[in-house]
């Protein structure tokens, strides 16, 4: 991502602006986790396209393993548990009891077929 926003450079709008520019680098740190350093900052459309093209098959291969990975939920609420119980689109592995009043839930989503 960090080399999507480098070689894409800083819009039009805040370019040459040292404050704006430097709120745009601090948001991205804040909001993404993604350190802008100014100087790698350059408009290069090759590059680009590159790293768009990477992030979307990552993006592509991450949707695809949705199924038959397990997943966990927490939860203290009866009702939660006998729900998801009932619910034919999940395989229950297994409900570990945390604490007296909180369970811990491992399943599976099911592959749906239509």
């Amino acid at each position: 991502m960090a080399q999507k926003i480098h070689s894409s450079g800083f819009d039009s709008a805040i370019k040459g602006n040292k404050e704006k520019e430097d709120k745009f680098m601090k948001e991205c740190l804040e909001m993404f986790g993604i350190k802008i350093e100014r100087e790698k900052m350059e408009v290069n459309k090759g590059k680009r396209t590159q790293a768009k093209l990477c992030l979307n098959n990552l993006w592509g291969r991450f949707s695809l393993r949705n199924f038959g990975l397990s997943q966990c939920k927490i939860t203290d609420d009866p009702n939660e548990l006998a729900k998801m119980c009932d619910d034919p689109s999940i395989t229950i592995n297994a409900i570990d009891e945390l604490t007296e009043d909180v369970i811990l839930i491992n399943y599976i989503k099911k592959k749906l077929l239509f």
